[in-house]
């Protein structure tokens, strides 16, 4: 059974700096064009480049290791890694571990899903904590939009208004996984909304300091 992980410190909580961004994520195109949007919109403040927020795409078992390597250069300096990962994608050993992995790693953070990234889309528009799989997100998807693909790169801006509602959903849902540490059996789980809220801080941050 993995150790018992360290809660986060919210975005509003910790410090912040404007310094690079790395996302190391396992998929290889739902997750990377979600977070690409973040890029958009910081470029969009005050003409920053597109490398301040950096995504990679990594085969699970190596997120943690990429993330450190890169995190442990002089340059570029990271002010937050975040490594992005799901269940639906390892067996339950390698999620735990990947988990686990995070009561060591002090400054490396993960936003992790249960079963897969698209419970965070459907969480957009109903809460919900019975077991899914991957294809019951995706159907229940396909019913509450008009269209869904997971290749679709303009989900961010489409799912935009809901995100409040999603992140609610999100912290009312992790309630219920409190002081338990069998992570790849909870079924339904994500931390993404962590990562979205700390993006969401930054991007405050950078707006506030271009005015």
């Amino acid at each position: 059974m993995p150790p018992k992980i360290k809660p986060l410190k919210t975005a509003s909580s910790r410090k912040l700096g404007h310094g690079r961004i790395l996302i190391v994520c396992e998929g290889k195109q739902t997750e990377p064009n979600y977070f690409n949007k973040f890029r958009e919109k910081l470029c969009a403040l005050r003409k920053y480049r597109t490398e301040d927020i950096v995504i990679d795409i990594i085969p699970a078992k190596h997120v943690f290791e990429d993330a450190r390597q890169k995190k442990e250069r002089i340059t570029p300096r990271y002010s937050e890694v975040w490594c992005v990962f799901d269940k639906d994608r390892n067996t339950d050993d390698v999620y735990n571990q990947l988990i686990a992995k995070r009561a060591k790693e002090e400054n490396i953070h993960i936003a992790y899903s249960n079963p897969s990234f698209e419970l965070w889309f459907l969480l957009h528009f109903d809460y919900c904590d019975s077991r899914l799989s991957g294809k019951d997100c995706e159907k229940k998807l396909c019913n509450r939009m008009q269209e869904y693909s997971k290749t679709d790169i303009e989900l961010f801006n489409k799912l935009g208004a809901k995100q409040s509602v999603a992140i609610k959903n999100t912290e009312t849902l992790m309630k219920m996984w409190e002081g338990k540490t069998d992570f790849a059996k909870h079924n339904p789980s994500t931390t993404v909304h962590e990562l979205v809220e700390m993006l969401n801080e930054y991007l405050k941050r950078v707006e506030n300091t271009a005015k």
